[in-house]
């Protein structure tokens, strides 16, 4: 798979991710030179759809509620897959976040492989196993509170 971590994302976060993941591709937005302060979600959304036989899978941190339903709009039009991190992670400085989001990364991974979602939010107060569970079985058209279990 490959991740693509935009702005709202710290660099470092990004790369401590890609220091733990050697199979998967990670790259943050500020290592892609097609990318200027400028571009439009639906710029940003064609390129990363056209680029190569395996698409992105962006991961953000959502901040703006408008502008994450912009980008979602954008990238629902090219089949993109996002990783959403909700619920404060903005809040929460590059510490905290690294340590969560690494916590989170195995289950993030398979339940990327088991479903076809084009949005997957992740909670910061999330364990694995909740995580895991909400996604799992809510694509099995179970209903499970994905904040049950808080760690």
């Amino acid at each position: 798979m490959r991740f693509w971590f935009d702005r709202t994302v710290p660099k470092r976060l990004a790369t401590l991710i890609s220091i733990f993941d050697t199979d998967n591709e990670i790259r943050h937005f500020s290592e892609d030179a097609r990318i200027i302060q400028s571009t439009t979600d639906v710029e940003l959304a064609a390129l990363l759809n056209g680029d190569g036989d395996t698409s992105w899978i962006v991961v953000t941190i959502e901040i703006d509620q408008r502008r994450h339903r912009s980008f979602g709009a954008a990238t629902a039009l090219t089949n993109i897959r996002h990783i959403v991190l909700t619920n404060k992670w903005s809040e929460k400085d590059v510490t905290e976040q690294t340590w969560r989001l690494l916590r989170l990364w195995p289950s993030i991974i398979r339940v990327l492989k088991f479903t076809d979602d084009l949005m997957i939010s992740v909670s910061a107060i999330q364990s694995p196993s909740t995580f895991e569970k909400a996604h799992i079985l809510g694509a099995q058209g179970v209903s499970v509170d994905p904040d049950d279990e808080v760690d």
